[in-house]
């Protein structure tokens, strides 16, 4: 069965006076029909995982393909 949901070393990075490392090369692979937990200590990552997978946030590095579409030439509109 094909991905859903296909992320590959997903980094985000916010850059000021002191850079900061929100999500650090992460990789998933989601395929129709699972069911999928995020779990960890608070200030992990996961909110800002979830912003990348969803779409609303862009990874300083890496790449998501959703349903077979790869997302990262998508402007802000799209």
């Amino acid at each position: 069965m094909a991905s859903v949901l296909h992320a590959e070393h997903l980094t985000r990075r916010l850059e000021a006076d002191v850079a900061v490392t929100l999500v650090d090369d992460v990789s998933v692979d989601i395929r129709a029909g699972e069911c999928v937990a995020i779990t960890g200590a608070s200030g992990s990552g996961k909110s800002s995982l979830l912003y990348l997978l969803g779409l609303l946030d862009a990874p300083t590095q890496g790449r998501i393909v959703l349903n077979g579409i790869d997302t990262s030439d998508n402007d802000e509109d799209r």
